[in-house]
This record gives C-alpha cells, structure tokens and sequence, in this order.
C-alpha cells in the first residue's frame, strides 16, 4: 500500500517539512520509498512490523537523528561509510541480527544503541569507533566473548549484557572510566578481572546467577557505588576491600555459601547498607 494511503492527508502534505514519521504496528514487510521525501525528517518509527530488510536508500536521510525498528524480522545492518550522518538513537530490539557488523561503526554520532533480544554472537572490533555512545544494550542475545575494543568507548555510561553466554570478560575492561552502570546478570562468569577497580565511576553493578566464587580487591576503589548484586553466584568470602566501600546502599547475596560472619561484619562496618543475604 502507498504511504500516502497509510498517514492522514495533513501529514502528507507537510511531508518536506515534517521531522517525526510513526509508521508503527501497520503490519508493514517493507519499508515504504515515498520516505526519501520526507527531507525533514528527524525521527522514523516503525517498530512492530513485519520488516525483513532496511533499504540502503534509508542511509541517505541526512537529517534522521532516531531510528526506531523494535519488533521485526531485521537480520542484517549493512552500510557504507556516510550513511546516516546525524543519527543519535538506533533501536533494533527483537530482530534476528547475528552480529555486531562493521556497519554499525559507521553510525559515529550514536549515542544509544539497543540490539537486545537478537541473535548476536559476535561483536565486530569497529565498535571502538562509536565514541559518543552512551547506552549499549546487548541483552538477551547469544553472545560468549566482548572484543578488547569494546572497552575504548570513552564516553559509555551504561553497557546492558544480562542473558548472554559470557564467561569473561576483557582484561581491559577498567578502560570504561565513564561506566556507571553495569548489567550482567545471567551469565557464566567465574571471575571478575582486576581491572574492573578502575572503574572508578561505577554506581550499579548487576552480577546475579553467574558463577562467581570470589571478588577481586580492586572493587574496594568503586568509590560512588551504590548497589552491588550478587545472588545466585558462588562466593565464600567477600574482599577486605568491600567493606571500605561506604557510599553503598543495597547489596544482594542471597544464595552464595557465605557465612553469616560477614553478614555481621557488613552491617558492623557499613550500617547505611541494606544487605539481603
């Protein structure tokens, strides 16, 4: 069907001017050409479609600033260098994309990228070049190693990685000193490498149901955390070091072979914490 035929009349009439297009849940399976003149436009929506492929041609809207394609059948993102020169926001939740492809580094200006609930086992090295990315969500996907180069995204506050298949993570990873929050929940972690002290600026850190037996010292230099989750894992004893960390409101270790010893010591040692042991 038309586009014309799919939006009011005064949309389509404002179509050189208009900087927000939502063409969502319209049961679409391609996306429709008449797009291109939309020379405005800043924001395209056209999440919950039966999308199969995103046209090259789609690259070429010089103005899209977010991108939004939840909820179709995308399985591959592939651009040259120059596509999508302001885009800022990219969704491609709960696709069928296998990877991570060089393309996605062409994007430079992003700053939020969710590609959770695809199929993604790889993660090409080129991501380093997103280095205005805020949020990475990879979430939910099939993924059992990180590249060392995801670790130079300078500017990454919030990295999503719960439901994967990781079991390690870079030696690098303390690289992400902008790192605030750190989500990686159901996975098969052993252990945790030094570097992660180093990142100084981390505030929330979700480990629940990995396979971790002890905590490197370094944490004791998370200065600003505030939460710590830890249940389900294997853990014994906890670092000296924690209990240094006095900014800390909430740890979870519900399910861990700990001793009630250091339930005591925590409560003794840091009183403003909720522990849930």
């Amino acid at each position: 069907m038309a586009l014309k035929n799919l939006i009011p009349s005064t949309l389509w009439d404002k179509k050189k001017v208009l900087k927000i297009l939502d063409l969502s849940n319209l049961n679409l399976e391609i996306i429709p050409e008449e797009i291109q003149e939309f020379l405005s436009l800043e924001e395209l929506y056209l999440q919950h479609n039966a999308i199969k492929r995103i046209p090259s041609w789609l690259g070429s809207l010089t103005n899209l600033k977010d991108l939004d394609i939840k909820g179709n059948y995308i399985h591959e993102f592939e651009f040259k260098a120059g596509a999508f020169p302001k885009l800022e926001y990219l969704n491609l939740e709960l696709n069928q994309l296998s990877e991570v492809a060089q393309s996605f580094s062409n994007c430079e200006n992003l700053e939020y990228l969710d590609i959770s609930q695809n199929r993604i086992s790889t993660i090409d090295s080129s991501i380093s070049n997103l280095q205005n990315l805020s949020y990475l969500i990879l979430e939910k996907n099939r993924i059992k190693d990180l590249p060392d180069s995801l670790c130079e995204l300078n500017s990454l506050n919030h990295l999503y990685l719960d439901e994967n298949l990781l079991e390690n993570l870079p030696e690098n990873i303390g690289k992400l000193s902008n790192l605030t929050d750190l989500y990686l929940r159901f996975n098969k972690l052993e252990k945790l490498p030094d570097s992660i002290g180093d990142c100084v600026r981390i505030q929330y850190i979700d480990l629940d149901r990995n396979r971790l037996e002890v905590l490197p010292d370094s944490v004791g230099k998370w200065s600003d955390i505030q939460d710590i989750y830890l249940a389900r894992n294997q853990l014994k004893k906890l670092p000296d070091s924690l209990f240094e960390l006095k900014s800390l409101k909430e740890i979870i270790l519900k399910g861990n072979p700990l001793e009630e010893s250091m339930l005591d010591r925590l409560n003794q040692e840091i009183p403003s914490c909720k522990v849930y042991f």
